[in-house]
């Protein structure tokens, strides 16, 4: 039972809720296993996934930039961190907790230029030593390239 316990203390990090989820689990008679999962998990993964199929399928990508000030395989451990981060860089960045199996991640700010992200992230290391900047593809924000074509025209 010790790999099902590991497998469950990802999902949750209250031991009395682990305790009932290790009573709720069943095993047939054909060895499968039933896990019943945070569904505020399993939306946060939905919400991953589905982003990143959006951005895949249409086409239309730019480069972004955010800052990860950590991880932790504990949803507990993670929103510690996005907590600190808020109230560092509270009225600045928002911080949000993104769950990537098996981690909770924390991210903040979104950049278009790296050397602004690297500004930030240099400052940020003081409080979160793990912080790095992460470039990732977006939907093309409506307006965005309208906007540039602006910028250099002379009028």
């Amino acid at each position: 039972m010790g790999f099902i316990s590991s497998a469950i203390q990802a999902q949750t990090d209250d031991i009395e809720s682990l305790n009932q989820l290790q009573d709720t689990i069943r095993i047939d008679t054909l060895g499968a296993v039933l896990i019943l999962a945070d569904t505020s998990i399993l939306n946060m993964e939905a919400v991953r996934v589905y982003e990143r199929k959006v951005v895949i399928d249409k086409g239309l990508k730019i480069d972004q930039f955010r800052i990860m000030l950590g991880f932790d395989q504990s949803r507990s451990r993670a929103l510690k961190i996005q907590k600190n981060g808020s109230i560092r860089y509270a009225g600045t960045f928002t911080c949000h907790l993104e769950y990537d199996e098996p981690n909770f991640k924390v991210f903040m700010g979104k950049f278009r230029k790296y050397d602004d992200a690297v500004e930030v992230v240099e400052d940020a290391r003081r409080a979160f030593p793990m912080a790095r900047v992460l470039k990732e593809k977006i939907k093309t924000p409506p307006g965005y390239l309208n906007t540039e074509e602006e910028e250099e025209s002379p009028e």
